[in-house]
């Protein structure tokens, strides 16, 4: 069981649904941090557990989601914006906070920390068609990982 700090409000269906899967099926060494905010970002969730830290980027989006690794994305014909990109925007304000604290308590040769984000869409009622480059060895050009369409009853996060 996972160790969920702090609640989401109880009109955002998709971080309710996220926390409590993280409670009922998530090894009990990791930890949902809610509700942080890191100067004009509020990050839906940050993950500590022994492969890193995370931050994780919530989404409860039904029906079809098109774009690419830049640039909007389209929600079923209305243009929305691009949750990696929102993602890694709140990762670095979360690196940067993260370091300076560790800094700021004599830990800087912790400071090498991997930070990475992570999306999460909530609705298995979805269809993802997100357009990614991959690198020369055939991997995701950019470190952002979509998990989706999350099943709750089913998940699994892998690294």
């Amino acid at each position: 069981m996972g160790q969920v700090y702090g609640r989401p409000s109880a009109k955002d269906e998709g971080k309710q649904q996220f926390s409590q899967w993280f409670e009922e099926k998530a090894p009990h060494d990791w930890h949902l941090f809610q509700g942080i905010m890191r100067g004009k970002y509020e990050l839906d969730g940050l993950l500590v557990c022994p492969q890193g830290i995370f931050v994780v980027e919530i989404k409860h989006w039904a029906g079809r989601v098109t774009g690419r690794d830049l640039g909007h994305w389209i929600h079923n014909g209305i243009k929305q914006n691009n949750p990696l990109e929102q993602a890694w925007r709140k990762t670095m304000a979360a690196k940067h906070w993260l370091f300076s604290m560790l800094e700021l308590h004599g830990m800087k040769e912790k400071s090498d920390l991997w930070v990475q984000a992570i999306v999460v869409v909530t609705r298995p009622d979805i269809e993802l068609d997100v357009k990614r480059p991959l690198d020369k060895a055939g991997r995701p050009a950019i470190n952002t990982m979509v998990h989706g369409p999350l099943k709750l009853d089913h998940l699994s996060i892998t690294f």
